[in-house]
């Protein structure tokens, strides 16, 4: 009866005298997500014809053939895939689990080097995972979300290794540390000035405490990635490295409005810091609400943020469900998951940089993080021509956890309750987009599925029209003899490539219908008398530079001998609606060529 009695008293209280059951339900339910997230959602999403299809491509043949993809020489992300491939295989699921082992990595590093798992509020390193777990755009390491996972894995070890028990141990971390910032930049070497001022505060922190053995991670950080960038660059040439793709470079147009978008948070926090504290507005919130956030304005700010988002989600799912009317138009951005979410994650952070307990490390150290974030963050963007109020959501669950770790050095229980909660909801906002579909809204997780009739998608789970779409493309790829011709594919369905294992045409791996359509490069490819194959898809939903298409479509069509539709009309779900050109044809094909024909 005693050991039972003092077994109920372990569990309720740690040896700080903090209650252990919200640890332990915590980690439970973290637990239970990983295990849903990898082992149903992560198979059951598909495979996504764009972005992970040209990561999957130009890893692939960088494994089997040594090639170097000069469609975004600035950012060779995919060969950090590569390197996984050597090890796991080519297949696509493993790479998925990867990234998200590697994510969760990352966040539980920083969050333990911040010294962010102190009671009362261990609690709070499992809310964090589940959210970085969730958060994001696509499931591999890439140009968009290496830079902030490598980041945060080298700062995280940089300070985990002043808690190594030797010497050896130390030095081995400090390494280790270095050689993940320094691939925070190679995997996006747009973000190099970033790293190299941090890299610089690192030695001048280190100078300045006198701990010169800690410089170790800075300036092995400059020798790897000198080593990294050295080896690159022998490879694939200087020349290569200043060719920019369309949709990247110097985007001089959109620094307002980054430098807006990366303001608006934390001026609504100065100026909700800066009332309470002339105007003395916390007094007047009503006593209810106040007792309800323990009488504490970070609370009362997490609050109200929260049932702002919450409010927002709701109306959307009530739209999906057409309950209520569509938004306007112009509302849309602001309204949709994809948006809500990132926007939430960097208000809870910038809550935590005003609200935090700034004589903490965990406050100090987070701040830091936050700063290189952004830094990181605003870099990509400008030379990125991604969407400026979409693109913090390849940082958004870091942004939150560290946010989170920030505030509860300041929070009561109540406030651990409102941080629960806000934890909570992020991880059902991005539950919510998932279930939509996710960026593209090309697969959705739940419905029947079936398994793709390819060694490289082993795992990966596809709706029957899904997988018929992919036996209609091999099928018609067999048919017409492409494997012994060039392979051109677009809008947005670089997956061919990966799946087919072709090579694409130089610099064509990737063609985007907001990018431009390469009019010139394809012109010159049809023009040159040897055998081709185009397979075209409409995506139906997605937006598209109409004027630059149709040209290059009357230019396919002249070149073509032969049309034929292996989509179905109106198709079922995005990239159901592939035509297939085969040439070159002396005469080429009228414009007005039957669909769902081949035509000599």
């Amino acid at each position: 009866m005693m050991l039972t009695q003092s077994s109920s008293r372990g569990l309720q209280h740690s040896r700080g005298g903090a209650p252990l059951w919200p640890t332990v339900l915590a980690w439970s339910g973290f637990v239970a997500l990983a295990l849903l997230f990898l082992l149903y959602i992560t198979p059951r999403k598909g495979a996504f014809f764009g972005d992970e299809g040209w990561y999957l491509y130009s890893a692939l043949r960088a494994l089997r053939h040594g090639e170097l993809n000069l469609f975004l020489p600035q950012a060779p992300a995919y060969l950090f895939n590569t390197g996984f491939m050597a090890v796991l295989g080519e297949g696509y699921l493993p790479l998925r689990w990867v990234y998200t082992i590697f994510s969760l990595a990352a966040g539980l590093a920083v969050m333990a080097g911040i010294d962010g798992a102190k009671a009362p509020n261990r609690f709070i390193i499992p809310l964090g995972l589940s959210c970085v777990l969730f958060a994001g755009l696509s499931s591999l390491v890439n140009y968009q979300n290496g830079p902030s996972l490598f980041l945060l894995m080298g700062l995280g070890l940089y300070w985990l290794s002043r808690k190594a028990g030797s010497s050896g141990v130390r030095v081995t971390v400090w390494l280790a540390s270095g050689f993940f910032l320094a691939c925070s930049a190679m995997v996006n070497l747009t973000i190099a000035p970033g790293l190299a001022v941090l890299c610089l505060w690192l030695l001048y922190t280190a100078w300045r405490k006198r701990d010169f053995r800690s410089m170790l991670a800075p300036l092995s950080c400059g020798v790897f990635l000198a080593l990294m960038l050295g080896i690159y660059l022998s490879k694939l040439g200087l020349a290569q490295m200043f060719s920019v793709p369309k949709g990247h470079g110097f985007h001089y147009e959109r620094a307002l409005e980054i430098l807006a978008q990366g303001a608006l948070m934390p001026a609504c926090w100065g100026v909700y810091w800066l009332i309470g504290r002339v105007l003395g507005l916390w007094p007047c919130v009503a006593a209810g609400v106040r007792k309800l956030c323990g009488n504490n304005p970070a609370a009362f700010g997490l609050f109200i943020a929260t049932l702002t988002v919450a409010a927002y989600l709701a109306r959307f799912l009530l739209v999906m469900a057409q309950i209520l009317p569509g938004f306007p138009l112009s509302l849309i951005p602001a309204t949709h998951p994809l948006i809500i979410m990132p926007q939430y994650a960097y208000a809870v952070l910038c809550l935590a940089v005003f609200y935090g307990d700034w004589s903490t490390k965990a406050q100090r150290r987070g701040a830091l993080c936050a700063v290189v974030l952004i830094a990181y963050w605003a870099q990509q963007t400008f030379y990125s021509d991604i969407p400026v109020n979409i693109s913090m959501v390849f940082a958004s669950g870091y942004f939150m956890a560290l946010g989170l770790v920030m505030l509860s050095a300041r929070m009561g229980r109540a406030g651990r309750i409102i941080m629960s909660v806000a934890a909570v909801l992020f991880v059902a906002g991005c539950m919510v987009h998932i279930y939509y579909g996710g960026w593209t809204t090309e697969v959705r997780p739940v419905g029947p599925k079936v398994e793709l009739d390819n060694p490289r998608f082993q795992g990966i789970l596809e709706s029957p029209e899904r997988a018929e779409t992919f036996a209609r493309i091999k099928q018609a790829y067999d048919e017409f003899g492409c494997a012994n011709k060039g392979l051109i594919t677009f809008r947005n369905s670089s997956l061919i490539y990966y799946f087919l294992d072709h090579k694409a045409p130089p610099r064509l791996s990737y063609i985007s219908q907001n990018y431009g359509m390469y009019y010139n490069e394809i012109r010159d490819i049809l023009d040159s008398g040897k055998p081709w194959c185009v397979f075209y898809s409409e995506n139906v939903d997605l937006l598209s530079n109409k004027k630059q298409e149709s040209k290059v479509m009357r230019l396919v069509e002249e070149h073509a001998d032969k049309r034929m539709d292996i989509g179905h009309h109106p198709p079922r779900h995005l990239y159901d609606d592939f035509v297939v050109f085969t040439g070159p044809a002396e005469t080429g094909l009228q414009a007005g060529a039957p669909a769902g024909n081949s035509t000599e």
